[in-house]
């Protein structure tokens, strides 16, 4: 992996010190898609509205 990135995209790890991940738990995940498009939907006045692709994610 450093070769293909040349390390220029490695940071430390975002885990939290001392929290166990093992347990059950919600879990907010943030993902960039390219060209930043909106592929899972949008948030409208404080709603969030899932596109197709992202209430197949919600789902699973």
């Amino acid at each position: 992996m450093q070769e293909r990135f040349q390390g220029k995209f490695r940071n430390g790890t975002n885990r939290r010190p001392k929290w166990d991940y093992t347990r059950p738990c919600a879990y907010c995940v943030t993902i960039c898609t390219r060209d930043r498009i909106y592929w899972f939907g949008d948030v409208r006045n404080g709603i969030v509205c899932l596109s197709d692709v992202g209430a197949i994610a919600a789902d699973e």
